[in-house]
């Protein structure tokens, strides 16, 4: 059965959800049908965005020393915002990016997390997740998928997408078997990002490895298409502690996605915009992904 495909692209109608944390559910608040994206605006190349500034609490003003006092340690700010009622709104992030929404009186009495709701059932922070997370934590989540330990795929021509998976994952094979013809045909260039969702702790680490020494494509042709004429001689070698560590920053990105399945899907579109896909897609909707994807950065432009 299809899995649930969550593009994200702020200011688009909202389409299919999937199982996610709580980064994931603010994720979820942002999507669009897939079926729109063959008709976005005219392509952009990918190029990797600037790291934004920090923001920092003013211990002198009562309601930034009452948030600061209650997230010190945890949180990070990262906007603050006028909100109804008088109350000033704080978006305050964790070290993953993950977004929270607080509330304090001017006077810096009174702390609220949660929800504020208008008469219509809106969020009134919507707008401001929309901008976080279209302007900050995609971009940075882009920018460190391109630094991850990854096996890539294709040449450097053809238009980028991530694949986080897990080797033992029977989805992340289909993908793979589905993807392989259309990497061959030039259409896309894939870097696949190992992580560990069912125990096989080995399994992601010797993929990681494999990838660290050159061997990346023929472990993963061994571990997704069933080939064992292609394993490397390394195959069954010790994990090192580098592949260990690597594919525990790769886990530590797969959790900043709000994700709790393989495969994920994460590219840079067309229009600019970011979009994640949950599941391994059927044949439709895979077409539409590649036609959605940015194509690759051109001269003097560059990309993860």
């Amino acid at each position: 059965m299809t899995q649930p495909i969550i593009p994200l692209h702020p200011g688009t109608p909202q389409g299919r959800r999937g199982r996610c944390s709580a980064l994931g559910l603010a994720l979820a608040l942002l999507v669009a049908p897939l079926a729109g994206l063959a008709n976005e605006a005219p392509a952009t190349p990918v190029v990797t965005p600037p790291v934004p500034a920090a923001l920092t609490f003013d211990p002198a003003d009562p309601a930034d020393a009452l948030v600061l006092s209650q997230t010190a340690g945890v949180f990070t700010l990262a906007q603050r915002f006028a909100a109804p009622l008088g109350l000033r709104g704080y978006l305050v992030t964790s070290e993953l990016g993950q977004p929270v929404v607080l509330y304090t009186d001017p006077a810096g009495t009174h702390l609220v997390l949660g929800a504020l709701l208008t008469a219509e059932g809106d969020n009134v922070a919507l707008p401001v997740l929309n901008d976080y997370l279209d302007q900050h934590l995609l971009p940075s989540l882009y920018r460190d998928l391109g630094a991850a330990t990854a096996i890539h795929q294709g040449n450097a021509h053809a238009p980028l997408l991530y694949v986080l998976f897990d080797p033992a994952c029977p989805h992340c094979a289909r993908l793979y078997r589905d993807l392989t013809p259309r990497v061959a045909a030039g259409e896309v260039a894939v870097r696949w990002i190992p992580v560990n969702t069912l125990g096989e702790d080995a399994a992601a680490a010797r993929l990681a490895a494999a990838a660290q020494q050159g061997q990346g494509e023929a472990a993963l042709a061994a571990a997704l298409a069933g080939a064992p004429e292609a394993v490397p001689a390394t195959a069954d070698a010790p994990v090192s502690d580098a592949a260990v560590a690597a594919v525990a920053r790769n886990q530590e990105l797969f959790d900043a996605l709000g994700s709790s399945g393989t495969p994920q899907m994460f590219y840079q579109a067309r229009s600019g915009g970011f979009q994640l896909v949950r599941g391994a897609p059927d044949a439709e909707e895979l077409a539409l992904i590649l036609q959605s994807l940015a194509p690759a950065a051109g001269v003097g432009e560059t990309r993860p």
